[in-house]
């Protein structure tokens, strides 16, 4: 296996499924599972410098994540198999404090809000995960079940610490709009609050 800051050419065109795992195999050292019921899927990848190894493997995870694939582990192994029923798999498991992973590889992530209910923000969340992905809530403990790709994870993780603010303080809303320009409104908005916080003629006159 190769060190994973090894640079290397990583140029395929219509590969096939167990080609593309051969290769990163060789690359990685790693030990991979490719069930023969798998479906078939061709793969081009074109860099036009040369990559890492830990750069080519995470380009071999997006590769499988745009096709419903994904890798989980199976003892020494690291079996393929389709994403639709991901969270049916065995995953890795973080929890809180664990360092934020920026994988396509799916794992599952454990953490608990502090200011808000895990309810409202599984609510919040499912309009951010993957088609593969899965959030549950445990309401004794307020505690998130995350199951998505690391980056994925990552990304909703930081939405929730957007909102995850204690109710004394500063509070943020996520809210889509439908009929309008975001911008437009935004700017709307805007101008609406400093006219209702800019001190009037009268004000100023008083405070002289």
């Amino acid at each position: 296996a190769m060190s994973p800051r090894t640079r290397v050419t990583f140029n395929l065109e219509d590969a096939e499924l167990p080609d593309l795992v051969r290769l990163i195999s060789n690359m990685t050292g790693r030990r991979f599972i490719l069930p023969t019921k798998l479906r078939a899927i061709k793969a081009t990848v074109f860099a036009p410098t040369k990559v890492t190894v830990a750069e080519a493997y995470q380009a071999f995870l997006s590769v499988l994540q745009v096709n419903s694939l994904a890798v989980v582990p199976a003892g020494r192994y690291l079996k393929i198999v389709e994403s639709l029923n991901i969270d049916n798999n065995p995953l890795p498991i973080y929890e809180d404090g664990s360092p934020a992973s920026s994988s396509d590889r799916y794992m599952t992530r454990i953490h608990h809000p502090k200011h808000v209910s895990a309810e409202d923000v599984t609510t919040l969340l499912g309009r951010f995960k993957s088609a593969s992905g899965n959030i549950t809530s445990y309401g004794p403990t307020n505690m998130l079940i995350i199951t998505d790709t690391g980056a994925q994870i990552r990304r909703m993780l930081r939405l929730v610490a957007a909102i995850d603010l204690p109710r004394s303080g500063t509070q943020t809303w996520i809210e889509p709009i439908h009929f309008a320009n975001a911008a437009e409104l935004a700017s709307r908005l805007l101008e609406i609050c400093l006219l209702y916080t800019s001190p009037s003629p009268r004000d100023l006159s008083t405070s002289r």
